[in-house]
């Protein structure tokens, strides 16, 4: 993996990291029923794109007081579970394609004699 690759991974596991962050905040304060909804700031949340993500896959829902907010578990499990999936499929699919190419290049590479 060159630089811009390892910049592009130190990317997505920092945005990995936020919206982890996020969702333990909700589970510390026990903000996971609608009767138990809180303020972010209450939460201590302070990423609030992320919090907009959550609430636009579903995850996070608007409490019934104005500005408080809960975790849908059941949700957030069922969007964990299916974005797995489809990391291991489009894993699969990248290490097949880097395969694929080593081959062509093998191919194309002339060998040469000792």
């Amino acid at each position: 993996m060159g630089a811009g690759g390892a910049a592009v991974a130190a990317i997505v596991a920092a945005h990995a990291k936020r919206l982890q962050d996020v969702i333990d905040a909700f589970r510390v304060a026990d903000a996971t029923a609608p009767m138990r909804a809180r303020s972010l700031q209450e939460l201590g949340v302070t990423h609030e794109s992320e919090v907009e993500e959550l609430v636009s896959e579903g995850v996070v829902l608007s409490g019934p007081r104005g500005g408080t907010w809960y975790l849908d578990e059941a949700t957030f499990i069922a969007n964990r579970d299916a974005t797995s999936r489809v990391s291991r499929h489009v894993l699969v699919g990248i290490a097949i394609a880097v395969l694929l190419i080593m081959g062509a290049l093998a191919l194309l590479v002339p060998v040469r004699n000792r």
